[in-house]
């Protein structure tokens, strides 16, 4: 079990408590468990031998991410996250991964449109259904978007993607202010086939390296840019 598996799972799970109105605080600290999951260099399962309170000297992780960690190590289901889904329209994480749609969108789109998974949002926004709900800038943006997350969906063999993501990855690297640097996902755990390439980076100044990154030669396209993230 990767280390970035379990972080996937907090930050789904930060998705679901905004989308059914838990406290804010609650998805807060799912998304710094996340974080702090995705930056660890330690395998996870080896720090829960300790137990909780060796995952509590995680920063970020406190006695109730340390229980459901180890509750997801156990039994492969953090039990919070299974409730949640049963109270959501199936595939909304799917919607809520669209950068730009956070949970009152995804809302709004599903009690008006009926939009409940990536294709009936793809629909909605093709045949113009979402078009009162969009200014066309928006709409253009997250039609791109949509488009981009379909076609990540379409595997491309590991003996292709990893030379070029390796190559990426040398070129992060060498931006000034990068600490430490790996190539994520699916290609870091080698498996036949990749849907992207995903980047973890350590920087001293996270939103100059963002924005240095985005201007490298081998990036075509920027789909969405935030402080610390960004979908190329």
């Amino acid at each position: 079990m990767s280390n970035e598996a379990i972080a996937q799972q907090f930050l789904e799970l930060a998705d679901l408590s905004d989308y059914v109105g838990d406290s804010p605080y609650k998805s807060r600290a799912y998304r710094q468990a996340a974080r702090a999951l995705e930056t660890l260099q330690t395998p996870i399962e080896t720090l829960a031998e300790g137990g909780a309170e060796a995952l509590e000297q995680i920063p970020g992780i406190g006695a109730a991410i340390a229980e459901k960690i180890l509750a997801y190590l156990q039994t492969g289901v953090i039990p919070k996250r299974a409730q949640l889904l049963q109270q959501v329209p199936p595939g909304i994480l799917e919607v809520m991964a669209v950068p730009g749609i956070g949970a009152k969108t995804a809302r709004m789109l599903h009690e008006q449109l009926g939009v409940s998974d990536l294709q009936s949002l793809r629909q909605a926004l093709l045949s113009g259904a979402a078009d009162p709900l969009f200014s066309p800038q928006r709409r253009e943006r997250l039609l791109r978007l949509v488009e981009l997350k379909h076609k990540s969906q379409q595997r491309t063999p590991l003996g292709f993607a990893l030379p070029r993501g390796r190559e990426l990855l040398q070129a992060i690297e060498q931006l000034e202010g990068v600490q430490h640097a790996l190539l994520g996902g699916s290609a870091r755990r080698m498996q036949e086939d990749v849907g992207d390439l995903d980047y973890l980076v350590a920087a001293e100044q996270p939103e100059i390296t963002l924005e240095a990154f985005v201007r490298l030669p081998q990036i075509a396209e920027v789909y969405a840019q935030g402080a610390r993230r960004a979908q190329v």
